[in-house]
């Protein structure tokens, strides 16, 4: 990927994205987020409190049924990259960097980059990263 001057700022929480995007966007900043697949129960469904269990077993099986109930879902996703908005389709970002959840292993995984990408469920950030670096 192409140097870019990035920063990388941790939401703590789901209800705060739109107040920083408010935020950055008012000084001139471009702004993209990406987001946890548990963002769409209450931005596209109304659905407040909704998680998925972390529990690889018990997520897999839940989210297949929730994308049954819901065939719109990635659709939607995908309508919100117009907004500079990319929610994950298929859970947390801790699930495709297989890391912990911390502002810190989510800097180290970008920094490996260029060899952390081979892994089929990484497609979709390698997607989401050239999508921001091109813009």
């Amino acid at each position: 990927f192409p140097s870019h001057d990035i920063c990388i700022v941790e939401l703590l929480g789901r209800d705060s994205e739109e107040s920083w995007r408010d935020f950055f966007e008012g000084v001139g900043l471009r702004v993209y987020s990406i987001l946890d697949f548990d963002t769409v129960f209450k931005k596209f469904y109304s659905i407040k409190g909704k998680k998925l269990r972390s529990n690889m077993n018990t997520f897999q099986e839940e989210y297949d049924d929730f994308i049954r109930e819901h065939p719109d879902c990635i659709e939607r996703i995908e309508n919100e990259y117009l907004n500079n908005i990319y929610i994950l389709k298929k859970g947390d970002l801790e699930f495709y960097t297989k890391t912990e959840k911390s502002l810190e292993s989510v800097i180290k995984f970008c920094e490996s980059l260029n060899t952390a990408l081979d892994e089929e469920p990484l497609n979709e950030i390698r997607d989401i990263l050239r999508r921001i670096c091109q813009d």
